[in-house]
């Protein structure tokens, strides 16, 4: 299942499509027929994987290296993406406030 799994990307890539491919795991009860020795709980986990391909009225080609010019990035932007020591208070309080409106 991997090698086709593979397979079906190498395909959907040559598309020249900007996609975005998903992995998920997807947990089920299972038959006492069906139960193995790794799965001996009664639930069998499988990793269920998705390829979101655009409609044509939304195509966007996959960006390549001569899009992309890094001579515009300046140290200051660098500066803006990286968290600040004030960054771990914020995302404290966010996820308290979270808990508590729950």
């Amino acid at each position: 299942m991997a090698e086709q799994a593979v397979a079906n990307l190498r395909h959907v890539s040559l598309s020249n499509t900007a996609i975005q491919v998903l992995y998920d795991n997807c947990l089920y009860l299972a038959n006492k027929c069906d139960l193995q020795v790794f799965n001996y709980s009664g639930c069998i986990v499988v990793t269920l994987g998705y390829v979101l391909i655009p409609t044509e009225s939304q195509f966007h080609p996959i960006l390549s290296h001569s899009d992309i010019d890094y001579n515009w990035i300046t140290d200051d932007e660098l500066a803006n993406i990286f968290p600040t020591a004030g960054s771990a208070t914020a995302i404290t309080n966010a996820s308290h406030h979270l808990i508590a409106s729950l």
